[in-house]
């Protein structure tokens, strides 16, 4: 009876890590593509130093191997508040740093194959030289899938990315950062999670995050909306990070509101140096048909009551009451 049990047991016990396995990997047939895990690392480091880590790369296509180019790129914002991985910045010297191990030892760049619906990892490590600026440094390790022979050469089918927050130890560290253009507004451009068109308004709160300082800091955004009768409707707490050496917009969304209604929206963000700043605003939604039945039916009562009004007076005039 007991080998029994343990059989049924670990039968289900194998059952449930398949469909676990599956589900994580969730391949899609004939699909080409690739996930990456972590998606990223934050570590402190020293001049001389060596950071190691490793990632894990997957193969989503559930029918074929697939190749993919490991390589890392540097990591800023640019002046329209855009993920910048192409320009060198004095902060951005660590993509020069990486390096992965790879089939023919350590190398900035490696290719690897990986089977179908199948995650493999890869090693990589941080070579910090021996004379570093004080402050952060950063990066992005991307993982690019290849394809076969094309007109063009190598034709690139997917690309997925982990970024790196490295801190110097020992140097001066200047956590700073100034909150600015906080605003809430309604929005006609909603999409859903698929990124398709959503006939809908929505309301969207953001604001501006300037570090002044010489590392990332913490930025947290919070959204509270309520109804006129100060039940909480939505609540939503986001975290950023916002790179030194230019500006941040932090932005939050509730796509899930109502046709009609009137609220009271509370946005509140806070960062180190920059305290905490929150902006509050009434909002009415109302689409432009209900608006003019809601306009149409008050001319109709507007009308009554002159009508009613008229109607006493040459009572009043004919009859003296």
């Amino acid at each position: 009876m007991k080998k029994l049990i343990f059989a049924v047991v670990l039968f289900a016990g194998m059952i449930f890590l398949n469909s676990t396995s599956a589900m994580a990997l969730e391949c899609r047939e004939g699909a080409g593509g690739v996930s990456l895990s972590p998606t990223s690392d934050d570590f402190s480091f020293s001049a001389g130093d060596v950071h190691e880590g490793s990632i894990k790369i997957k193969n989503i296509n559930s029918s074929a191997p697939a190749s993919f180019k490991v390589y890392a790129a540097p990591y800023s914002i640019d002046e329209n508040n855009e993920k910048d991985f192409t320009t060198e910045k004095a902060r951005t010297q660590i993509s020069r740093w990486i390096e992965f191990d790879g089939p023919d030892g350590y190398t900035n760049e490696a290719v690897f194959e990986v089977a179908a619906c199948s995650e493999l990892e890869v090693s990589y490590r941080v070579v910090v030289p021996g004379s570093i600026p004080d402050g952060g440094q950063y990066a992005v390790i991307f993982v690019e899938g290849v394809g076969g022979e094309g007109g063009s050469g190598i034709r690139a089918i997917s690309r997925a990315g982990m970024l790196l927050y490295g801190r110097a130890s020992g140097g001066e560290t200047i956590e700073n950062a100034e909150i600015s253009d906080l605003k809430i507004e309604t929005s006609d451009n909603a999409t859903d999670k698929d990124g398709q068109p959503i006939n809908k308004t929505i309301i969207k709160a953001s604001a501006v995050v300037n570090n002044t300082g010489n590392v990332d800091v913490a930025v947290t955004s919070d959204l509270k909306i309520e109804n006129i009768f100060g039940s909480e409707l939505y609540h939503h707490t986001n975290y950023d990070s916002a790179l030194p050496d230019g500006s941040t917009r932090v932005s939050e969304v509730w796509n899930e509101t109502p046709l009609i209604g009137l609220f009271k929206v509370t946005y509140t963000v806070s960062a180190p140096g920059g305290g905490e700043q929150t902006v509050t605003r009434i909002i009415l939604l109302c689409p432009i048909w209900a608006g003019l039945i809601a306009a149409v039916m008050l001319i109709i009562v507007i009308i009554g009551i002159m009508s009613m009004i008229d109607k006493r007076r040459k009572r009043k005039a004919k009859y003296g009451f």
